[in-house]
């Protein structure tokens, strides 16, 4: 056989055996949801994107809603995407009828590739992350926490409630953006934790911490513990630090006043951007923020499907960004704040602060209320201006029992 014979035969041997190769293939096992769209869910409704995607740690696809404004029956065709060669049952884009009687669920079932393995998934009509009350008010008493690993190996507490048996994950920390630059610290170096000494069980811990050489090159070396309800977006921390934290989810009712036990050690030196003493003390700060959001023209109607949340530049009145859509506001006073020796023996105080409308809001629309066109934020932290990197170093504010009392629903 000469060379270019050979060279044609072993070029065969090699299709064939990459065609047997292919033929040979096990058909795919998986069965998942990648992704569910619901292009016929009318805005009105929808909360956020309708197109969600789907963790593969769960067998629930939730489409967030105002579920104040959904019929009592809508039929709905939602299409999904699968992982590859699954089929689904019922079929993606079937119209099916979700009603609140069946708590607006309906069961699909993922057949793999191979036919040999399934999931069953309930698709929900879900409340969009809404401001839960139980009679006329909501009371946290901060006794929940879970461990969170970033992929970078970094971990904190993340705090959160229990209403009604079920995990409330409103509240939020910048825990996520100190860890950006802290890849090491232990859990308990972190500015906001979860400690011991509470009233009567545990309670969270703000303190005041110096971030670090990365945090200093970009004057931002200190970090208060914060506190809030709302969301963080970590990939813009470095970036935008103050447009980082969202502040606020949705309410259905009118608060009335905001209340909390807390117990505060101030730092000895205050400190600007630039580290540089200065001669004044530091303070902790809280607050309670209702407020309607705009869309992204600035414009404020029922119809928004992605409102803007109030952020560090616009969270209060006095703030450069406010836009003049924050509605009532309940403000801790820093002249009655008490500075404890010892926080560790120091007893525990309780503050009760009314909610006063902002100008030129005098009044709630109720109409608008129920249509869900209010958010409500809390707001605490260590450092009253640790939004601009001021603080003093140790500062600490443990907080306990917070409580927002609400306007009775049959007035």
């Amino acid at each position: 056989m000469n060379i270019k014979s050979t060279i044609i035969f072993a070029s065969l041997l090699c299709i064939s055996a990459l065609s047997s190769c292919i033929q040979d293939e096990a058909p795919n096992a998986e069965a998942d949801i990648l992704t569910c769209t619901v292009p016929d869910l009318d805005p009105m409704y929808l909360y956020g994107s309708e197109t969600i995607e789907v963790s593969k740690n769960s067998n629930e696809v939730n489409i967030l809603v105002f579920l104040s404004k959904m019929p009592s029956e809508i039929q709905l065709s939602p299409t999904f995407t699968t992982t590859e060669g699954a089929t689904i049952t019922p079929t993606s884009g079937s119209t099916l009828t979700f009603s609140k009687n069946n708590g607006y669920k309906q069961t699909y079932t993922v057949t793999s590739q191979s036919g040999k393995y399934f999931r069953n998934y309930t698709v929900q009509l879900k409340e969009a992350n809404v401001f839960k009350v139980n009679g006329d008010s909501r009371i946290f008493s901060f006794e929940y926490s879970s461990i969170f690993k970033e992929p970078t190996n970094a971990q904190y507490q993340k705090i959160y409630d229990v209403f009604e048996g079920e995990k409330d994950t409103i509240w939020e920390s910048a825990n996520a953006g100190f860890a950006i630059t802290n890849k090491k610290a232990s859990i308990d170096a972190y500015p906001t934790t979860h400690v011991d000494n509470g009233k009567g069980g545990k309670c969270v811990c703000l303190r005041t911490s110096l971030v670090g050489a990365l945090g200093k090159m970009v004057n931002m070396p200190m970090a208060a513990g914060n506190f809030f309800i709302g969301s963080f977006d970590k990939s813009n921390a470095m970036k935008s630090a103050l447009t980082s934290t969202k502040f606020g989810i949705l309410t259905y009712r009118n608060p009335l006043s905001f209340n909390f036990s807390y117990k505060f050690k101030r730092g000895d030196k205050f400190t600007n951007e630039k580290l540089e003493v200065l001669s004044e003390l530091d303070y902790p700060d809280a607050y309670a923020v209702l407020y309607r959001p705009f869309d992204k023209d600035g414009k404020r109607d029922s119809t928004i499907v992605n409102p803007i949340l109030l952020d560090g530049t616009s969270v209060l009145p006095e703030k450069s960004g406010a836009r003049g859509n924050i509605v009532a506001c309940a403000k801790w006073n820093n002249k009655d704040i008490v500075n404890e020796d010892n926080l560790e023996t120091a007893e525990f105080h309780h503050v009760s602060i009314p909610f006063k409308f902002v100008a030129p809001y005098s009044e709630i629309n109720h109409k608008e209320l129920k249509d869900g066109q209010y958010y409500l934020t809390v707001v605490f932290t260590s450092s009253y201006k640790g939004d601009y990197f001021y603080g003093a170093e140790g500062s600490t504010l443990y907080i306990d029992e917070a409580t927002i009392t609400f306007e009775p629903e049959n007035e």
